[in-house]
């Protein structure tokens, strides 16, 4: 991402102006409040790129990159910096309240109501079928996600290896980044000639 937590980026020619700190809690509430499933980088990507204009999508991709490898879950660690780009402390305060006060309480009282009634036929039918919602919105959110990355063979290759490590052969993650970080760096990097 461009610039830092000291110096805010520069709105987009058609973009409104800096985000207020109620602007990024609002902005990151609706996106926490349309990102059922896991689909929480497609939406994210819609808000901020396409609806928003806040940032180009090489710019969200590096955004999302840096949140992918930090502990914790994606969408606070992309609230986080996103409102800390904009607004420093407060902006981050405020965009991670924003993606988690409302959804938690939703998610208390559902998770209240599921050991409840989790035996009962409807709601195991109704959680399978939600089941395969997520996994398509999921899904649909990575595609989004990558469209705009420039592939190349390498680039491909590397996300294929690092796909089959997590997935085929269930490797640690830490120990995937640990290889993979270096290799793509080593891959990226300019060379002379």
């Amino acid at each position: 991402m461009a610039g830092n937590s000291s110096a805010p980026p520069e709105a987009p020619p058609g973009a409104a102006a800096r985000p207020s700190v109620a602007r990024l809690a609002g902005v990151f509430l609706r996106i926490a409040m349309l990102s059922f499933g896991g689909g929480s980088l497609m939406w994210s990507q819609r808000e901020l790129v396409e609806r928003l204009g806040w940032f180009s999508d090489a710019q969200f991709l590096n955004a999302v990159s840096l949140c992918q490898i930090l502990p914790g879950p994606n969408l606070p660690n992309l609230a986080i910096v996103v409102g800390g780009q904009y607004r420093g402390w407060r902006g981050a305060s405020a965009a991670l309240a924003g993606v988690i006060l409302v959804p938690l309480a939703i998610l208390l009282t559902a998770g209240a109501l599921y050991f409840r009634f989790n035996e009962v036929r409807l709601v195991q039918a109704v959680l399978t079928g939600m089941s395969a919602g997520a996994a398509g919105t999921a899904i649909a959110g990575a595609f989004k996600l990558v469209q705009p990355y420039p592939w190349t063979v390498k680039g491909a290759a590397l996300a294929l290896v690092t796909f089959v490590a997590v997935a085929g052969f269930e490797l640690p993650l830490a120990i995937v980044l640990a290889v993979m970080l270096p290799v793509s760096i080593a891959l990226a990097w300019p060379r002379r000639t």
